[in-house]
This record gives C-alpha cells, structure tokens and sequence, in this order.
C-alpha cells in the first residue's frame, strides 16, 4: 500500500510504502520502503524486511486471536484477563501501561511505569468521572465534558461525524464557539497528519469513541474499552 500525506511541515509526498505479509487471516509482518518522516500518522517500520522464507515475526498472537506482541510499536508483551482485556503493555525498556478492571470489564484505572516506576498522571475513571493523579481532570456528559477551571467548569462540546467519530472539540468564548481540538480520520482509525489540533488537555475519546493511548508510541493505539 502507497500513502502520501504530510513528510515534513508544509511538504507533501510518499509517506508509506507498504508490504504486507499474512498467514491465513493474521498479518505476520509490515515492511515500509518508504524514509521514515517522524510525522504522526506515518507508519514507523521497527521490525526487520523480510525475505522468502523468513520465519521471525513482527506480530504475535494467543489462542483467542489478541495481539500479544508488536514489533513495530516496540510492545514486547500485553498480557489479558479472563474478559480478553489487557491488563499489562509492556515495551522495552521495563516501560509498562498497566489497567485494572472491574467484573464487568469497565476500566478503573490506568498506571503508566517507565523502567518500572510509576509516573504522575496515573487515571482513575469513576463513572463519567475522571481523576489525574487523584485531581478531578473532566466530567464526561452526553455532549462532551466539563472541565474545571479556577472554581467552575468550562463547557466542551464534542462534534462527531457519522461513526461516532470525535472530531472537533469546542468550547464558549465570549459567545462564540471555540475549536480547541480537531481530528481528522483515514478510514481504519489512523490521524491525517498535518490536519489535527491539539489541545492543552486534549481529548482522549476519539476515533469511535475509544480512549487513546499515546504513552510510548507515536503512532496512537486504541484502547480495548469505552468509558
């Protein structure tokens, strides 16, 4: 598969140049011929090229069919409780996301480590509460969330497309409403680079209304669940 998009800022061109390889319905391995260009939403190939015959793995795989180790991401392990949710992504480095769950499977709380200390900024999701750090962060609402500011809150809207995709977040400004955030999607869920706006907290839940995972990546990984 042949991508262009943003390679540097203001410059288009071929941002990847992928090979795929399968066996059966699994993907093994990803090539990219294309130069890395250090852009978000450019594939970055981790791995090795492959040859006829090659029989190292980029990708690994349990018995239910989850994802157990990326190469190309530098995940080393994910690990899965009985609900096939993952509790652990560990990378190199001893650097590791660990969630926590309830019987249902709704996420409680999400820790990163980097080598194996955990970090400020640990989340804790209470229902449509969501604490950083054990400080209230947002209060997600059926429109959006609200966010404190001094002793109130500042109202954020969530504009979403068809799917149910996030795009834009905004909020009041003096009566006129403000993006603070905007995402724009390729198909299976991948940010356009040169087409995003960031905001100073920005917003978590996006493609399909799935929490992103940004620790330790460039390229953003779904989270399994929905808050």
């Amino acid at each position: 598969m042949r991508r262009m998009g943003m390679v540097e800022p203001g410059v288009y061109g071929l941002m990847d140049d992928l090979k795929y390889d399968y066996q059966g319905n699994r993907l093994m391995a990803v090539d990219d011929a294309a130069p890395p260009t250090l852009q978000e939403g450019d594939f970055e190939d981790r791995g090795w090229m492959r040859t006829p015959g090659d029989s190292l793995d980029e990708y690994r795989y349990d018995a239910c069919g989850n994802v157990t180790g990326d190469v190309n991401r530098g995940i080393v392990r994910i690990t899965y409780h009985h609900l096939n949710l993952p509790e652990e992504i560990c990378f190199a480095g001893d650097n590791i996301i660990r969630d926590l769950y309830d019987a249902t499977g709704r996420k409680l709380r999400k820790e990163v480590y980097e080598q194996s200390l955990l970090q400020p900024g640990w989340m804790d999701y209470c229902g449509a509460f969501v604490y950083r750090s054990d400080t209230l962060a947002w209060v997600l609402t059926g429109e959006g969330r609200l966010v404190p500011q001094g002793e109130g809150f500042t109202y954020e809207y969530f504009l979403k497309d068809h799917l149910g995709n996030t795009r834009v977040c905004v909020r009041d400004s003096g009566g006129v409403a403000v993006a603070v955030q905007r995402e724009d999607y390729y198909p299976f869920g991948m940010p356009v680079a040169g087409r995003t706006l960031a905001g100073d907290d920005p917003v978590m839940y996006l493609y399909n209304g799935k929490e992103i995972v940004r620790e330790f990546c460039i390229s953003p990984l779904n989270s399994w669940t929905k808050n």
